[in-house]
């Protein structure tokens, strides 16, 4: 093999390289994007980091990046995706090319989220985020307000919610767009007409999508929209991990749109499980109470009969009874012990029995009597006792009016009856 005619130095080479790379117009300017990898903050206030795509990366140098206060602000880390604009030039000591950079920049959503961040700030300053202006959602849903696109899937997985949830619901749409140009201005229209018609809950949303896709749900004008509106509104933009503007002026967040019906539509189901077992603890409290009040009634039925004619006569007919028991005791130990003295004296003897005979005589009578004006003996022949509820006793007719309640004892049981109208008779004119 042939050799060169001349032999080159390593630093020869490098420094070649290096005006070739000085001297490209297009090496000179450019912007690259990419993701920023093993940022390095050194003492000296330089910035250093690799910029990398799926496939390569470059190495970037910023000289004096510390005295940039609007790119220091940035708070770069890694992972974040940036735009660095500068020139690429050779750093011949390690014979490695690299982006000495000029300028940097947020890449896409990185610019968006700053942004969000501004928005949100300045909306949250006016207090549009206080939790005292949250509405509460309504328990019992009829009426569903959505505003979201009539094609998109949101649509199609509220529907799907609310037939599992509550067929009966009512969803109200308003088709409006949620991504793009005039997206805003259709949201803003649909939240106020829904307003005006007049349902119960209004959810905003759609489905999932990237932060470009979602950023126009961070708008102040439908942030104004939802906190003027006066119905309720749910915020249902993406996935759980999407945070928007809408999602914090709304009176209720829910992650999808899905959980927003979810959190709104109550389950038809399971509230009829709740009647069913409402109308069980019904039922056994009522049976509970009947069979006290049973118990009641049978513990004053016996109150009653203790106190009834009956049983106050039957009571006083005992004690007679055992006073002519002791009495005919006591006559019988008399005679007994006075046995020998009656024979004595059998004159007195005749006295005493006549005086016994008597006073049996008249016991006899006063018993007659007694049973003459037995009330038990009055109930045999047709009449009645007559009492109020209370078990007093009617004896005038004055006593009572009309509409009132009486008991009537008749031998064998009880009438009860309600005065239709009394009649009093007047004695003088008899």
């Amino acid at each position: 093999m042939k050799k060169s005619s001349h032999i080159y130095s390593v630093t020869e080479i490098s420094d070649y390289i290096r005006n070739m790379f000085d001297q490209d117009y297009f090496l000179g300017n450019l912007s690259v994007c990419g993701e920023i990898s093993g940022v390095s903050r050194p003492s000296s206030g330089h910035l250093y980091f690799d910029l990398k795509d799926q496939n390569n990366l470059i190495r970037v140098t910023f000289f004096g990046f510390s005295r940039r206060a609007d790119l220091t602000a940035l708070n770069l880390k890694n992972g974040d995706k940036v735009v660095v604009t500068g020139r690429v030039s050779v750093y011949t000591k390690n014979s490695v090319y690299q982006l000495n950079a000029k300028d940097i920049s947020l890449d896409g959503e990185g610019e968006m989220y700053k942004k969000y961040l501004e928005i949100k700030a300045a909306l949250e300053e006016s207090g549009m985020f206080d939790p005292m202006y949250k509405k509460p959602l309504p328990r019992f849903v009829r009426k569903l307000g959505v505003v979201t696109s009539a094609k998109g899937r949101a649509i199609g997985d509220i529907q799907t919610a609310v037939s599992q949830r509550n067929p009966y619901v009512q969803i109200v749409l308003y088709p409006s767009l949620v991504q793009g140009e005039g997206a805003v201005e259709t949201i803003v229209r649909g939240i106020e007409t829904l307003d005006r018609y007049g349902v119960d809950v209004i959810i905003v949303g759609r489905g999932g999508g990237s932060m470009e896709d979602l950023f126009c749900f961070n708008a102040v004008e439908i942030a104004k929209a939802i906190f003027a509106c006066n119905t309720p509104v749910v915020s249902a933009v993406g996935h759980e991990d999407d945070h928007l503007i809408s999602d914090e002026v709304a009176d209720h967040r829910s992650a999808t749109p899905s959980l927003a019906v979810t959190d709104t539509v109550f389950d038809i189901y399971e509230y009829d499980d709740m009647l069913d077992d409402f109308l069980k603890d019904m039922k056994e409290g009522i049976g509970r109470r009947l069979n006290n009040a049973s118990q009641s009634a049978d513990y004053m039925e016996e109150k009653l009969k203790e106190k009834s004619p009956g049983k106050m006569l039957q009571r006083k007919r005992e004690r007679v009874d055992d006073s002519m028991a002791v009495l005919t005791s006591r006559m019988k130990s008399i005679i007994s012990s006075k046995h020998s003295r009656i024979a004595r004296f059998s004159h007195l003897d005749e006295r005493m029995r006549n005086v016994f005979e008597s006073k049996k005589a008249r016991a006899g009578v006063l018993a007659e009597k007694l049973d003459g004006v037995s009330p038990l003996r009055r109930m045999a022949s047709g009449y009645a006792f007559v009492s109020d509820e209370k078990g007093r006793g009617i004896r005038t007719p004055e006593s009572v009016k009309k509409g009132d309640k009486l008991r009537l004892a008749l031998k064998g049981g009880f009438i009860h009856a309600r005065v239709e109208k009394t009649e009093i008779i007047n004695e003088d004119k008899k």
